[in-house]
C-alpha cells in the first residue's frame, strides 16, 4: 500500500466515474467503511462528519493519492471523494482497490478541462 501527502487541489486530475463502460468503472457492490488508523483521526472524522471507504475500480492510468473521484451514489446525488491509498491488483492490471476519504460536505466539483 502507497500513503503519501495530498497534493494542492489545482495539481489534481477528477477521475470520473459518474458513468461506467468497459475499462473505466467503480464497482459500487464493493463499498466498504473502514476505520480510521488511529484514535486522534476516528475523533477528528467524527467532529468533522468524515468517513473512510475503499472501494475497486477499474481505470487507466492508474489512480494516484491525493486525486480525487467523481461519482454518483445510490441516492442518485454526484459525490466527490479524496484517494488516501492506492493498492494495485495484479490481474487484471487496470483494477485497483481504492481508500477514499468522504467528507459530509463535499459537493460534485467541477473543474474545466477534467
Amino acid at each position: 500500500m502507497t500513503r503519501a501527502r495530498l497534493q494542492p487541489l489545482e495539481d489534481l486530475k477528477v477521475i470520473d466515474f459518474r458513468r461506467s463502460m468497459w475499462g473505466h468503472a467503480l464497482h459500487g457492490h464493493t463499498f466498504t467503511a473502514e476505520p480510521a488508523p488511529t484514535c486522534i483521526q476516528r475523533i477528528t472524522d467524527r467532529l468533522t462528519k468524515t468517513r473512510r471507504y475503499s472501494v475497486m475500480v477499474h481505470v487507466t492510468p492508474a489512480p494516484k493519492v491525493g486525486q480525487v473521484i467523481l461519482y454518483r451514489a445510490g441516492d442518485g446525488h454526484d459525490r466527490t471523494a479524496t484517494i488516501t491509498a492506492v493498492d494495485a491488483c495484479m490481474d487484471p492490471c487496470d483494477m485497483f482497490t481504492l481508500h477514499l476519504v468522504v467528507r459530509d460536505t463535499n459537493a460534485a466539483i467541477l473543474l474545466d478541462g477534467r
